[in-house]
């Protein structure tokens, strides 16, 4: 049909027609085509912050531009008549706005009451509309659920712009956010700090900041590592992103994950295994989980005993009470594989049998070393600061209320997300089960948990890379990627090396970030540092422990010859010695010295940041593959003020 339009509107060309003298359903662009020309600064930041603009009198120009925001937010009301966010009337029908926009940027519907949310629904349906927003207050969640829930292509944002947030508000800005289907929180810049945006991105939060029109706040909120940035100058923002000048910018570091703990110096999935990799500074801590016969969450990666253990004619773990698991000990024969194939040593996750791992030693204390509970579990790291991705292993639903009712008995629910295979869908060999469909049940009665969907490109995902080459860009991969993530509102969790990168970047712009595992050689571990993944899974966690995570600086007043003041904490959060520099970004000229000293001939204030650029390295690994192994930091922006009387001294 799309076919015979367009020859139908060549024909009239041809016969002196314009095809604008047709009506609108005619010439009409496809709503269920998925934008694949949204605009890319000229940046040297790796995955960059999306720009979202609230549009004015111009949005149909200003979408179509050369230099554009990635996406517009518009007013609806229940006649589907389209306005600028600040009022000014803009179409007479949605339809029309679409016709111009649709190609060239993403558009945000704001709507705000139950007779514009029906409109929008029958507008969805009746177009088969995709790859479009419906965005509303924290007050109308239930709002933004019901149109999110008619199509996989409709993702939904939540406004908390108007809210009075805290620090402490955070824990329910996920909350209100996950139970309304949706993966991206807009918050206000008072709350927007460094903290409260890793608190929310590593709870599978997109976040996307309101951001006043100045350097200092866009800077500000684009090195605090906000995934999105929303702003009444988008040009400006446009402007910061292709100022920064090295080869590779990184303004969000990667979070760092442990693999079932820390398997490369002890057995996996025990307790001392976690605590290590959270000594050696991992953000997250992945453990995997069944349950016992009666009833209770332990930890433990397999459906039986037969490795680690060596009783492979033991009944299947979920056979037996907690008190008979705990009665297992592991198996720590030190001799060959060929002998002692389901030993520790040759079988734990990390084993002394892969390539280059011969000399590797795994700790092993039986007093401490058991398959403990999830209960005793969460005990230990409650008070601490660190986040579980808790990964559902059996197929029994009953596990869910299980699970949260320990963890809001306990009080982490705050500490943890949840992710899984989903046996219920592309696990399952003779099709869809949904008796045994886990994140389904989460979804269902646990919807304000956040959860990432695990799997592999052409299992559960699709062919991503098979798309991209069809079709010589990554949208409609993204297509297919949110066909499986949102009737789950889960977010995407693949196996590495079936990761589409070029996925990723276009997902960005649609809330889609990604937690791929595992990543145990050094070179891959390396590259997905630099291509700043969002989270990397890894048994070696202490291989990030070192690096540079953030400058910390405050706004100075400062006398000529001050030291200026800042520190640098490394992935353990430890104080970290790096050379830094001073960028100017305006206001009064001042340089830095060599130690760190204000250099200034005139009174006045700066706007400032600090800059870190190191080479990455890998336990001695080779990593001459990589082109460039160095990469930037940078602080936030901050003023360096210097009074009247100290100038020039």
């Amino acid at each position: 049909m799309k076919k015979l339009v367009s020859l139908c509107c060549l024909f009239l060309l041809l016969l002196g027609f314009t095809v604008s003298s047709l009506p609108v359903e005619a010439y009409l662009a496809d709503m269920s085509l998925y934008a694949n020309d949204l605009y890319e600064p000229e940046t040297s930041v790796v995955l960059p912050a999306t720009i979202a603009w609230p549009s004015d009198s111009e949005a149909a120009n200003k979408a179509v531009g050369e230099k554009r925001p990635n996406t517009v937010f518009v007013r609806i009301n229940e006649k589907l008549q389209v306005s600028s966010m600040n009022g000014f009337p803009l179409e007479d029908s949605l339809v029309n706005y679409l016709k111009k926009t649709k190609a060239q940027s993403l558009t945000a519907l704001y709507i705000d009451n139950q007779a514009t949310a029906n409109a929008l629904i029958e507008f969805i349906q009746s177009n088969n509309l995709k790859d479009a927003f419906v965005v509303a207050s924290y007050e109308n969640i239930d709002l933004i659920k019901e149109v999110a829930s008619k199509s996989t292509a409709i993702y939904a944002i939540v406004d908390f712009t108007e809210a009075k947030l805290t620090e402490d508000d955070m824990a329910e800005v996920i909350s209100l956010t996950h139970a309304a289907d949706a993966r991206i929180a807009l918050i206000p810049e008072s709350c927007a700090t460094r903290a409260t945006i890793d608190y929310l991105r590593g709870r599978l939060t997109s976040v996307w900041v309101q951001c006043k029109a100045n350097e200092k706040s866009i800077y500000t909120q684009l090195t605090n590592g906000a995934n999105g940035i929303y702003c009444e100058d988008y040009e400006k923002v446009i402007e910061a992103l292709e100022s920064f000048p090295e080869s590779r910018t990184i303004l969000r570091p990667s979070f760092i994950a442990g693999h079932r703990g820390m398997p490369s110096q002890y057995i996996e999935n025990t307790i001392r295994s976690a605590q290590a990799a959270v000594d050696a500074g991992a953000d997250v801590i992945e453990c995997d989980i069944h349950l016992s016969k009666d009833g209770e969450l332990f930890l433990l990666h397999d459906f039986n005993l037969k490795r680690l253990f060596n009783q492979p004619d033991a009944p299947a773990v979920s056979q037996l009470t907690l008190k008979e698991l705990q009665a297992f000990t592991y198996d720590m024969t030190d001799d060959s594989k060929e002998n002692a194939p389901n030993s520790v040593l040759n079988s734990n996750n990390e084993n002394r049998t892969k390539e280059g791992r011969e000399n590797l030693e795994i700790a092993y204390d039986p007093e401490f070393d058991y398959i403990p509970s999830l209960r005793d579990y969460f005990e230990v790291f409650k008070d601490q600061d660190v986040l579980h991705f808790v990964e559902i292993k059996t197929n029994n639903t009953d596990v869910v209320a299980a699970l949260k009712a320990l963890a809001e008995e306990i009080g982490v629910e705050e500490q943890m997300v949840c992710i899984s295979f989903n046996a219920g869908f592309g696990g399952n060999p003779v099709g869809y089960n949904p008796e045994i469909d886990v994140l389904r049940e989460i979804h269902k009665n646990w919807p304000e948990l956040p959860q990432g969907y695990l799997g592999y490109d052409n299992y559960v995902f699709s062919d991503h890379a098979g798309i991209i080459e069809r079709d010589g860009h990554a949208a409609n991969a993204c297509g297919k990627l949110l066909d499986a993530l949102e009737p789950y509102n889960a977010t995407y969790n693949p196996y590495y090396k079936a990761m589409s990168y070029e996925t990723v970047s276009y997902g960005r712009h649609r809330g889609i970030t990604v937690w791929p595992w595992t990543y145990n050689n050094e070179l891959d571990f390396a590259k997905a540092y630099l291509d700043c993944i969002y989270g990397i899974t890894s048994n070696y966690a202490f291989w990030a422990s070192e690096y540079p995570k953030q400058i910390l600086v405050e706004d100075q007043k400062l006398e000529n010859g001050n030291d200026i003041v800042f520190e640098i904490l490394n992935q353990k959060g430890e104080p970290a010695n790096f050379d830094v520099e001073l960028v100017q970004l305006s206001g009064t000229p001042i340089s830095m010295s060599e130690d760190y000293k204000l250099e200034a001939e005139e009174a006045g204030e700066a706007l400032v940041m600090l800059k870190l650029v190191t080479e990455i390295e890998v336990e001695g690994a080779d990593l001459s593959e990589i082109e460039d192994t160095s990469y930037a930091l940078y602080s936030k922006a901050f003023t360096i003020t210097i009074p009247e009387k100290e100038a020039g001294k």
